[in-house]
């Protein structure tokens, strides 16, 4: 096996020099998606060297973006043979994603390695989830700590990203939800996780998981609605004590009125 397409070639040659009267097969990255496929170039400049025959993977006329070789090609026919699958977990994305092309568009290369797997998931009726590595750097909008470009998040339905205060390593966990098929979740389930990670007493995790799901008044910009529910959360993270000894009510806490400031 080459893990470099410059590679097969000198790969090819050893192993005809060991197995004259064997038959070589190449099986080929078709790197469409790169300046002069290299995966594809390189292994039929291998076949033809050695005498061997060339294997290429083939997509069909509905080719997913982001595929390019013989694991996406299991990956997606493994799914049409088990149609009942419902759940799929890729544990990492990085293990699976395409190489970085040396002069390429890394928001355009980000998005399309994710994007694949969302048309993935449509044709087959399947949900998958990408795990991924945050990077150390600390930001106030969740996505931007994925390590990558913000092309990660935006070519995919939603992303959970657990967090930590780095000062307490022992601290509660806190779960950042955004996307747009994250908007039916159960309140209650929302609020069981608010209640054990954070500390948080029922009567405000509940009221915190409510407003989580509630759908966006028309009159709020997706933007603004985004950092309202964001405020809801760090204040039940940091002051739930002290308004709870204050005796404000839940509707207090976490309810929305329009004459309010935004």
């Amino acid at each position: 096996m080459a893990i470099d397409s410059g590679n097969l070639g000198p790969v090819a040659e050893a192993i005809r020099g060991k197995h004259p009267h064997h038959t070589i097969t190449l099986m080929a990255d078709d790197d469409m998606h790169m300046a002069s496929n290299p995966g594809l170039t390189k292994a039929t400049e291998a076949a033809r060297a050695v005498g061997g025959y060339l294997a290429v993977p083939g997509f069909g006329p509905n080719r997913p973006d982001g595929v390019s070789d013989f694991n996406d090609l299991a990956r997606l026919h493994w799914l049409t043979c088990h149609p009942g699958t419902r759940l799929v977990i890729f544990d990492t994305l990085a293990r699976i994603k395409p190489p970085r092309g040396r002069n390429g568009d890394i928001y355009a290369e980000d998005y399309a390695a994710v994007s694949a797997f969302k048309e993935i998931s449509e044709r087959h009726g399947v949900s998958i989830i990408l795990v991924h590595h945050l990077r150390k750097m600390v930001s106030d909008d969740p996505d931007d700590m994925l390590s990558g470009t913000t092309g990660l998040a935006g070519g995919v339905d939603g992303t959970l990203i657990l967090t930590r205060d780095a000062r307490k390593p022992t601290g509660p966990l806190t779960l950042h939800r955004r996307g747009r098929d994250l908007i039916n979740d159960e309140p209650q389930e929302r609020s069981a996780i608010a209640e054990f990670d954070g500390g948080i007493p029922r009567v405000w995790a509940e009221g915190l998981a409510r407003l989580c799901v509630m759908p966006r008044p028309e009159d709020i910009p997706l933007r603004q609605w985004e950092l309202i529910v964001k405020a809801a959360g760090m204040f039940a993270d940091r002051w739930t004590a002290k308004a709870s000894s204050l005796g404000w009510t839940t509707e207090e806490v976490f309810g929305v009125h329009h004459s309010g400031p935004m």
